[in-house]
Formats: structure tokens, sequence, C-alpha cells
């Protein structure tokens, strides 16, 4: 949301005062809010990271294989598109 707010606000003719007004709120609550999630959840979220650690590692490799395997369709395609 924070990405769309200078666009509605420049589409609704905000001032400039009034916007960085409204921006600097909404970034103070944002940031409390990000800051006491992370406060509370610090130990749950050290718990998760470490039981998931050896995941990342399939992850990443299965994340290649279905690349490479976008990749291997898309030439083929292209390829038999080319032949026509």
């Amino acid at each position: 949301m924070r990405m769309f707010a200078p666009i509605l606000a420049g589409s609704m003719k905000l001032s400039f005062k009034k916007f960085k007004l409204y921006d600097s709120i909404a970034l103070a609550l944002f940031t409390s809010a990000y800051l006491l999630i992370g406060i509370i959840f610090n130990e749950s979220l050290q718990r998760i990271i470490t039981k998931t650690r050896g995941l990342q590692n399939i992850a990443f490799f299965g994340a290649l294989v279905i690349i490479a395997g976008i990749i291997i369709i898309l030439a083929k395609k292209r390829k038999s598109w080319e032949s026509r």
C-alpha cells in the first residue's frame, strides 16, 4: 500500500504538506507495529528458523529444478514455433 500512496495522493490533488504529514504518521504506525511483532514473536521465529534450516537447501534445489524445467519447456515451444 505504501508504494501506491504517492500516486493516490497526487490523483486526489493532496497538498505536499498534508501528504508528508499523513505519510509520516503512517510510517510511524507501521514501523511500531512491525517492531512490536518482532519483539513479541522473536523467540518463536528463532525456533522456526532453527528447525527449518535444513529445508532451505531442499527448497533452493527444488526451485532450481522448477526453473530449469520451465526454461526447457519454453525453449522447446520456441523451437517448435520457429520451425513452422
